[in-house]
C-alpha cells in the first residue's frame, strides 16, 4: 500500500518538506522515494499500523493514498482526515477505478484523484499545485532543552550554533524532537531512516542512537535519548543527577525482594 504525508513550507524557489511514506510494492515504492527524496525530506512508515500513528500525531499538510487501500476503508480515512485536519490536502493515487469511486472519494474530502500510471514528472507537479492551495503556516521552530529545529530550513541548533549531522540523523533528530518527552519506536526509526541503514537492524538502529547521543553531549542540549526496553527511545530534558540511559518496566519477579527490603 502507498499512503504519503506531506508537512511543508517554502523558503524561495526550494520546497522544505516532510513526507510520510508507507508502502508495500517496493519498485513503485523506491520510484517514488528517489524522486521526492530529491526535493523533499522523507519518512517512510514500515506498515500501515505505524502510518496512522505518525498521520494522527503530525499535522500534514498533504496526503496521498494509493489503490491498495480497499475503497470503502479509504473513503472513511478521507472522511476522518478531512473532519480531523480541515487544511491537510489529500490526493488518491490509483491503478483504475470506476467512476462513483472517484466521485465519492472526491465528495469525502479528496482534492485530487490520479492514476498511478500518471508519469513521475507530472505526480511531482501536482503535489507542488496541492502545496500551493494548501495552508502551509505551521510553527516554524520547535524547541527542545536548548535545541532549536528550524523548520524553514531543516537544520538544528544548540544555543544558536548549528549542529552537524548527517542527512539521516538529522531526520531521525528532529522526528524525536517532533515527538519530545513520547516513546518513539523503533518502527518510526526505521520509517525515518528509511534505506539509509543497512537492514535497518537493531544493531543499526542502537549505532545511530548512540552517535546521536554523543552528538548531543558534545553540543551541550540538555537533553538525553533514553532507551524504553520493549518500546523504543524517548527523548527528554537532561536529568543533572542521574545518567542512566536505559529505562526499565520493573520485572514481577523483583517484587517480593522489594518488599522483604522495605523498597518502593
Amino acid at each position: 500500500m502507498l499512503l504519503v504525508g506531506v508537512n511543508a513550507q517554502s523558503v524561495g524557489e526550494k520546497l522544505i518538506v516532510r513526507i510520510l511514506l508507507g508502502e508495500s510494492r517496493p519498485q513503485f515504492g523506491e520510484q517514488i522515494l528517489k524522486r521526492l527524496r530529491a526535493q523533499f525530506s522523507v519518512d517512510m512508515a514500515a506498515g500501515i499500523a505505524t502510518f496512522r500513528i505518525m498521520a494522527v500525531e503530525r499535522a500534514y499538510a498533504l496526503i496521498i493514498i494509493g489503490l491498495d487501500v480497499p475503497h470503502g476503508e479509504r473513503v472513511e480515512f478521507i472522511r476522518g482526515c478531512r473532519n480531523h485536519r480541515s487544511h491537510t490536502r489529500i490526493m488518491v493515487l490509483a491503478d483504475e477505478s470506476a467512476v462513483h469511486e472517484r466521485v465519492q472519494a472526491l465528495e469525502a474530502g479528496a482534492d485530487d484523484f490520479v492514476s498511478r500510471h500518471l508519469h513521475m514528472d507530472e505526480l511531482v507537479a501536482r503535489v507542488k499545485v496541492l502545496m500551493r492551495r494548501g495552508d502551509t503556516s505551521q510553527t516554524t521552530k520547535v524547541r527542545t532543552g536548548r535545541l532549536e529545529l528550524n523548520n524553514s530550513d531543516g537544520q538544528i541548533y544548540s544555543s544558536g550554533t548549528r549542529v552537524e549531522l548527517h542527512d539521516a540523523e538529522r531526520r531521525l533528530l528532529a522526528m524525536m524532537m517532533m515527538r519530545s518527552g513520547r516513546v518513539v519506536s523503533k518502527e518510526m526509526i526505521e520509517g525515518s531512516l528509511g534505506r539509509d541503514v543497512s537492514a535497518l537492524s537493531s544493531n543499526a538502529i542502537e549505532q545511530r542512537i548512540s552517535r546521536l547521543r554523543r552528538i548531543l553531549e558534545h553540543a551541550s542540549a540538555n537533553i538525553q535519548i533514553k532507551t524504553v526496553r520493549g518500546s523504543g527511545y524517548v527523548l527528554e530534558p537532561a536529568a543533572s543527577n542521574n545518567n542512566a540511559a536505559t529505562i526499565a518496566t520493573p520485572n514481577a519477579q523483583d517484587a517480593p525482594q522489594r518488599a522483604a527490603t522495605g523498597g518502593t
